[in-house]
């Protein structure tokens, strides 16, 4: 075979896989949006019990369509003290088996006798006039039936290309099967590296399959490559935890560790398996002879075992594993162990659904740290140690750095996802999001100006009466209820209404506590009670509280749906 046509072949064999992935992407952004709230529910129901995460892993792998996206998204969650690391590894296990529906799906319809135009074309044809429909529901559904065509369309085209092949270019398998353990590492090089090249171990499932198909391979080959491709898979969420603290980076090294325990036990026990499934088949299709029809439903099988396997040998030890990853990647710094919200983008291409759940969970856990930011104010009023009041002040202007970087990112993230069309409902939770977002970053900043405030009564040696100290706790007292009803809130789903009545009743009580500090203020100065120094730090004290929580009621109704 010419080198010339020989490269138009690999040429043509990238293009189709090209097109697998970019029919895998559509579908999948479809599939996602038609999901919607459902999506978000699933992911939120998230608890310490690792069955259930195990559930939600393989559910939302399953509507997303991509293992890489959900183990990324883990990462991110788990580096922003979101979910916890017992958490992300029973939802890390279910992606790995959620991943498998894509490999059915393409076997059933993609490998067929009949012509995929006959499934394809139609779809494309029902597809494209919902995509001018006006209603999101309608064109959400138009991007699955197109990206779905595009998908085993291209599964045709990658078959039409393999046939060109000279089987003598891969004569190299016969040199090396006679020695196992070389060419075990060798085809699961190739599966990885295809993988890595890919970014879809879908698209390396479908090239094997067609591979077998022509006879390419044999089956236990094939099964090797399917180990490389899950090992390949783990490398993009490697990638996310580059910038990730020590406990993102820990999910993903899990991510690894689960596919590398895997090809532990399933590469000596291959041909074992392969034997079990086969009998298994045959014995429910009498009378079928060998051949790729019952060959690929059996790599289909061993692909779905290696994962259900791999997930029932982890299960027990996952307390174990969770006690090793945390001694094994050690924090390398004070910034490296804290949660930090240092990106939003994880790299990969998420819908408008994904991205808004990263976002808002990112949000509400910067919310948290602007809320705990109330409690240091309390402790700064309480203690006379300078060295603490150093360090709590430090951390009050810290957190003030962050949510300026926050808003900046956060900003220019729903930026980009606002340059594709997206839907009313969609438009109006970006607006609702970057509102939320601006209250945060002020809230930020008026805590920074009482650090400033503070620093003054510190090098000034103000002290408070008794009844000044007393006034502004108890109004720190009603702020810090109020932040408990702002994260309340921001826990449970958008648009919820039925506490605003209590969220306004804070902001009246608060605002009147505000009142009575300035008429005891004023009376202090008229009175001499107070010196003047005193009473300007005390008097721009309460004023910045109050400002804090007009900014989380206007939090609490942005959340709600109101708009200001």
């Amino acid at each position: 075979m010419k080198s010339m046509d020989l490269f138009f072949i690999v040429l043509k064999c990238f293009g189709a896989l090209a097109l697998f992935i970019y029919g895998m992407k559509t579908m999948s952004e479809g599939i996602q949006k038609l999901a919607g709230k459902n999506l978000r529910s699933t992911l939120n129901r998230l608890t310490n019990n690792r069955v259930t995460s195990i559930f939600t892993g393989l559910l939302t792998t399953g509507l997303v369509q991509s293992s890489s996206a959900i183990s990324v998204l883990v990462v991110g969650f788990v580096h922003a003290g979101i979910i916890k690391l017992r958490q992300a590894m029973g939802v890390i296990m279910g992606a790995n088996i959620g991943t498998t529906s894509t490999a059915v799906l393409v076997t059933a319809l993609g490998f067929t006798n009949y012509s995929i135009n006959t499934l394809a074309l139609p779809m494309v044809a029902l597809g494209l006039p919902l995509l001018f429909s006006k209603k999101d529901s309608h064109r959400s559904l138009s991007s699955f039936l197109i990206g779905f065509s595009i998908l085993l369309l291209s599964i045709e085209f990658l078959r039409d290309a393999i046939p060109g092949i000279d089987l003598d270019a891969v004569s190299f398998v016969e040199n090396i099967s006679s020695a196992w353990w070389l060419s075990s590492i060798a085809f699961i090089l190739t599966g990885f590296i295809l993988t890595l090249l890919l970014q879809s171990s879908s698209a390396t499932m479908a090239l094997t399959l067609v591979l077998c198909e022509q006879e390419a391979i044999t089956l236990e080959f094939a099964g090797l490559m399917v180990v490389g491709a899950n090992i390949g898979t783990t490398i993009t969420a490697n990638i996310a935890a580059v910038i990730a603290n020590a406990h993102g980076k820990r999910v993903a090294r899990f991510h690894s560790l689960f596919n590398i325990i895997g090809a532990l036990w399933f590469v000596p026990a291959l041909a074992w398996m392969i034997r079990v499934v086969t009998n298994g088949i045959h014995s429910f299709n009498l009378g079928m002879e060998m051949g790729f029809e019952i060959e690929k439903w059996i790599l289909v099988i061993l692909h779905i075992s290696f994962n259900v396997i791999t997930t029932l040998l982890i299960i027990p030890f996952v307390p174990a594993l969770e006690s090793w990853l945390e001694k094994w990647i050690q924090p390398k710094t004070a910034k490296d162990e804290k949660y930090s919200l240092e990106y939003i983008d994880s790299g990969v291409m998420k819908t408008p659904e994904l991205a808004l759940l990263e976002v808002t969970r990112e949000i509400t856990k910067l919310a948290k740290e602007s809320a705990a930011n109330c409690k240091k104010v309390s402790r700064l009023l309480e203690t006379t140690d300078r060295a603490i009041q150093e360090e709590i002040l430090a951390e009050i202007r810290q957190h003030e750095a962050a949510t300026d970087k926050a808003e900046e990112e956060v900003t220019k993230y729903l930026s980009r996802l606002t340059e594709d069309v997206i839907s009313n409902e969609t438009s109006l939770k970006v607006g609702r999001l970057l509102s939320i977002i601006n209250d945060i970053e002020t809230i930020g900043d008026l805590y920074y100006q009482i650090t400033k405030i503070f620093d003054r009564k510190i090098e000034k040696e103000i002290y408070f009466l008794p009844n000044q100290r007393d006034g502004i706790k108890s109004m720190i007292d009603l702020l810090e209820e109020a932040n408990q009803l702002m994260i309340n809130n921001m826990l449970h789903q958008e648009g919820r209404t039925d506490n605003l009545e209590h969220a306004y009743r804070l902001e009246s009580a608060i605002n009147k506590k505000r009142n009575s500090l300035r008429k005891l203020h004023l009376k202090g100065i008229e009175s001499g009670d107070f010196n003047i120094k005193s009473a300007m730090v005390f008097s721009e004290l309460y004023t910045s509280i109050e400002r804090i929580g007009d900014h989380v009621l206007k939090i609490n109704e942005a959340h709600a749906g109101i708009m200001s």
